[in-house]
């Protein structure tokens, strides 16, 4: 029963569809740390400490297991300056989680943690004015975290452990097929040039550019293009747990970041010519890619302090090191080349606050705010991710009966306004972004 819980949650984690974080980071990944706003790296006392602070499970009895999921749901709309409205497609997306822990010893634990720490779904309808920058952007992540644990001694624990990444990136966008023609235009001019003898700078020249090519391609329609790619690479992580007094804590993770080096394939549809004068067939046929995927590092340090028996506060900040991604560099392999996009993310900080109350020995209310910033400069936003820096309101319940617990939370997300001004290099339009998104979650516990 157990093996066989464990492959349908990690079956599921693979098929999983993430979104809305900031940069694209999540952190939906236990019931009972959202509803605290995240900020656990402290307490991390149950299973999901596999993901907060490993080093916290030296703590944790026998053989615990922990399973649950989210259910994210991202409104973003952008209005342009004459006041109209694009909003993302609406959908629903289910980040889930799974832990398992097992004290060896007294010293010693071991834990393994299923997890999504990045995700991103942002899909517009496929002829809205900004298609021709993004229509649909897609990236997926799971690691598999195994860690062990070490208790050093009654108030000191470290941990170490290693994360198998799997992403799977999607890209959609449309081609307006007179660009690359405007984008060729030298090369054309000149290639009519030596066909007639001409000046290539002639007006006679110019008007058979524009007359036979430029009108031409500009009565086609769209090219669809969609590049997709995944890869699996590893990174590593270290936490300590340091615990001085029964009501104040301590906790430290690091985890490193990963670099992808994607293997993929770019796809087209509605590849039109024009007769006798220009094959874009030539251009943009179905070929294999690659690219690389430059993912974060993230360092995390909490307290938390046990204000009387029933009532435990803490305090998180965390650090992403976003400035590793600096660029999206893709090769396909067609008339299309080389290409990279410039992101230019900035290291952010988030900062988190929770606060837990036993009711009773059967229930637990929470509380969490969340002030999450946006590492995405004005220069390179864009439709893959219109998003800016974000407040959290989290609340959640933990019911407890026997060896079970079950945990739920709720929380509304809060984007603030963004103005995106025009780079018409990019095809971005001037336009202002609102977003928002509603969040719900349960997780299940069993103690062995």
């Amino acid at each position: 029963m157990i093996k066989s819980m464990f492959v349908a949650m990690v079956c599921a984690i693979i098929m999983s569809t993430q979104a809305f974080g900031a940069g694209f980071a999540l952190y939906e990944h236990s019931s009972r740390g959202v509803a605290l706003g995240g900020a656990f790296v402290a307490q991390a006392d149950d299973p999901s400490a596999l993901y907060y602070n490993p080093a916290g499970i030296t703590r944790l009895d026998g053989i615990r297991m922990m399973a649950g999921f989210s259910a994210i749901i991202p409104d973003i709309s952008i209005t342009n300056p004459s006041g109209n409205n694009d909003d993302i497609e609406k959908n629903v997306f289910f980040p889930p989680h799974l832990y398992v822990t097992y004290k060896l010893n007294d010293r010693f634990s071991f834990g393994l943690g299923v997890f999504s720490p990045f995700g991103l779904s942002t899909e517009f309808d496929e002829n809205w004015d900004g298609r021709y920058n993004s229509y649909l952007a897609t990236i997926e992540t799971v690691n598999v975290n195994p860690n062990i644990a070490v208790k050093v001694s009654d108030s000191l624990s470290v941990a170490i452990g290693c994360s198998i990444q799997h992403v799977d990136v999607e890209f959609k966008q449309k081609i307006r097929p007179a660009d690359v023609i405007r984008a060729s235009e030298s090369n054309i001019k000149m290639g009519i040039a030596q066909s007639y003898g001409l000046d290539p700078d002639s007006a006679q020249v110019d008007m058979a550019y524009k007359t036979n090519f430029l009108k031409g391609a500009a009565a086609l329609g769209d090219i669809d293009q969609k590049i997709e790619g995944d890869h699996i690479d590893m990174g590593f992580n270290i936490a300590v747990h340091y615990q001085p007094t029964d009501r104040l804590s301590f906790g430290v993770t690091y985890r490193s970041g990963i670099d992808q080096d994607l293997d993929g394939k770019a796809y087209y549809d509605n590849v039109s010519e024009i007769p006798g004068v220009f094959n874009f067939s030539d251009v943009f046929y179905n070929a294999s890619g690659s690219g690389k995927l430059a993912l974060p590092d993230f360092f995390t340090m909490g307290v938390a302090y046990k204000v009387t028996e029933n009532l435990i506060l803490e305090a998180d900040a965390w650090r992403t090191g976003w400035s590793s991604y600096k660029d999206l560099p893709l090769v396909i392999e067609n008339g299309l080349g080389d290409r990279t996009q410039q992101k230019d993310y900035d290291d952010v900080w988030t900062f988190r606050f929770g606060a837990e109350y036993k009711i009773s020995d059967t229930w637990t209310a929470r509380l969490g705010y969340v002030y999450d910033q946006s590492p995405i400069p004005d220069e390179t936003i864009d439709y893959s991710l219109p998003s800016n820096d974000r407040h959290l309101f989290n609340s959640g319940l933990g019911f407890r009966y026997k060896n079970f617990v079950t945990d739920a939370y709720f929380t509304y997300l809060i984007a603030k306004d963004r103005h995106i001004d025009a780079r018409p290099e990019d095809y971005i339009l001037e336009g202002d972004v609102e977003g928002s998104a509603l969040l719900m979650g349960l997780s299940f516990s069993y103690e062995f």
